[in-house]
């Protein structure tokens, strides 16, 4: 059986490298990426902090360490479109996900999911010659009143070897969860190797490996609030229909 590989996480958006591009650790605890012709394309900025070694973790996590093995700097706490189950999106626009212009592409698409302290919205962005507006098309409230966010975090509980919950978690600035935990979907195989990832066409996906296959499951088919609410239709997408078009179900 091949590998099935997607790409979760990523630097070099709008900026890429050519082939014989280097990341280099340096003995200053620096990680740099530089191209072909020496042009330093991207870094962590992590010189003379202590850094004594660099770990891809079994979570997808990359991750800079001191010589106590305590985190310098981490991939989570930058997120591209995708997340990683245990990865947060935190509030304020520097953390947000952004899609694909499209599937391969290198560069930035036109929708944006955002943590304010209040909710987490999807955003369309529409730009003309002088002008660019971002129009919430989906948004999940905290739902409590008087609290405030501080991220909102893709989880994976696996019940057993044969069933899993994956859910978005909001948590409290105190770091308690605020309840509603928004079931997204079950599955009934081990769901560990999973990600949500917000996709080149605006909608919020789950892709959840399964032995033999990738299965991808649709946010506005599969989220659910509770029993009675009924389930979001993809014709919320902006380009579902054309750009702002029409359209129903079916």
């Amino acid at each position: 059986m091949g590998f099935i590989q997607h790409l979760v996480w990523e630097v070099t958006r709008n900026n890429p490298v050519q082939i014989g591009a280097t990341l280099n650790l340096g003995s200053d605890g620096n990680l740099v990426l530089a191209d072909v012709d020496g042009r330093v394309v991207w870094q962590t900025n992590t010189p003379n902090k202590g850094v004594t070694g660099i770990k891809l973790l079994e979570n997808g996590n990359l991750v800079l360490h001191n010589a106590k093995d305590k985190f310098l700097w981490q991939s989570f706490d930058h997120p591209t479109d995708t997340l990683l189950p245990g990865q947060s999106v935190r509030v304020g626009l520097r953390h947000k996900l952004v899609s694909r212009a499209s599937p391969g592409s290198s560069l930035d698409g036109p929708y944006n999911l955002i943590v304010s302290p209040n909710d987490m919205s999807i955003f369309y962005k529409t730009q003309n010659k002088h002008t660019q507006n971002f129009i919430p098309y989906y948004t999940l409230p905290s739902i409590n009143q008087g609290s405030t966010l501080k991220q909102v975090q893709f989880v994976v509980n696996t019940l057993n070897q044969f069933s899993s919950t994956l859910s978005v978690d909001f948590i409290l600035q105190n770091g308690n969860y605020t309840g509603p935990i928004y079931t997204l979907t079950k599955t009934r195989y081990n769901s560990t190797l999973s990600f949500l990832r917000l996709d080149y066409d605006g909608n919020l996906r789950i892709y959840a490996y399964n032995d033999n296959a990738s299965i991808k499951l649709g946010m506005f088919n599969f989220w659910t609030i509770d029993l009675d609410e009924v389930h979001e239709s993809e014709c919320q997408l902006p380009e579902k229909c054309g750009e702002f078009g029409v359209c129903d179900k079916d």
